[in-house]
């Protein structure tokens, strides 16, 4: 509820930016469905949201018949399909999914009894996401999404489903925050020089995923476009054991993988890309070449 609300403050100062608030099972909160009708009343800006639906919830019908949430989505026709690309994880490895859209718009999940208080009616849209072919020994892939956003036609539910996708973005982000930069292992004395820091390492942050991004949309262009000459001369120079750089820059792609190299990436034939953990190894050492190639490098003679 405080992260939609500071998503929402954010709105109010982009108000020519759709803002969206994009969460995981734990926010499957009735009070959030109820959230921007509440902000709209006082007067203020509300963000989107999207929540993957943790329970499955009973839905307020004109009869009374039970129906819940996902034998309202099971209903509903196939809007069409879409192939998704699943990153690796824990408990899976890399693939393609395809997987089967519908949506539903205007459900009216009941409302959950809380003592002392009366919640009310709230109207939710759903899209629903489920992998029909998965293969041998995975376990198919199944959303539920929850948001505000419209979702009536195929492109509108699979803008929701893109806008989802961006999570493990922000998972990833995170990781190279607290586990590469260590921002909670910092021990400062006053909150305002925390902040600062943490400004600070944010940008390290964005440049490691931005490294690693570019690497992946771009490879083929030339690494001068992230990387400056004392970094990729030297990175060069210590992954070719010599003491000549060449004349043109490498390859983006190339260059990126001889960094991830100094952080532990083996840049075997089989391996996937270098993932942020290598690259962010790779670029504090990549850092201490580059300042020693600024020093003593064979340009300064």
């Amino acid at each position: 509820m405080e992260g939609y609300a500071l998503a929402s403050e954010a709105a109010a100062e982009l108000p020519e930016t759709r803002v969206v608030s994009v969460s995981d099972r734990e926010a499957d909160i009735y009070e959030l469905f109820l959230a921007p009708a509440q902000r709209r009343r006082e007067g203020k800006a509300c963000a989107d949201w999207i929540v993957r639906a943790h329970q499955n919830r009973r839905l307020e019908t004109d009869d009374s018949e039970v129906v819940c949430l996902r034998k309202r989505l099971a209903a509903a026709p196939i809007l069409g399909v879409r192939h998704l690309d699943l990153s690796r994880t824990p408990k899976r490895s890399p693939r393609a999914a395809l997987v089967t859209v519908r949506a539903v718009e205007g459900l009216a999940p009941r409302a959950p009894y809380r003592p002392g208080a009366t919640l009310e009616p709230a109207r939710i849209n759903a899209v629903w996401l489920r992998e029909t072919d998965a293969p041998a020994g995975t376990e198919p892939l199944d959303w539920l999404l929850l948001t505000s956003l419209p979702t009536a036609q195929l492109d509108d539910a699979l803008r929701v489903a893109d806008y989802y996708c961006c999570r493990w973005q922000i998972e990833v982000f995170f990781r190279v925050l607290k586990s590469g930069c260590r921002i909670e292992q910092l021990q400062l004395e006053k909150a305002e020089r925390l902040r600062r820091c943490i400004a600070l390492y944010l940008i390290v942050a964005w440049r490691v995923l931005h490294v690693m991004a570019q690497s992946r949309e771009h490879p083929d262009s030339p690494c001068t476009t992230v990387f400056e000459e004392a970094e990729w001369k030297s990175v060069w120079c210590v992954t070719h054991q010599t003491r000549e750089a060449p004349s043109e820059p490498p390859t983006l792609g190339e260059m990126v993988k001889w960094v991830a190299t100094l952080g532990g990436y083996l840049a075997r034939r089989s391996d996937p890309p270098p993932g942020p953990k290598a690259l962010w190894v790779g670029l504090q050492r990549m850092a201490h070449f580059a300042q020693a190639w600024n020093l003593f490098g064979p340009e300064r003679n």
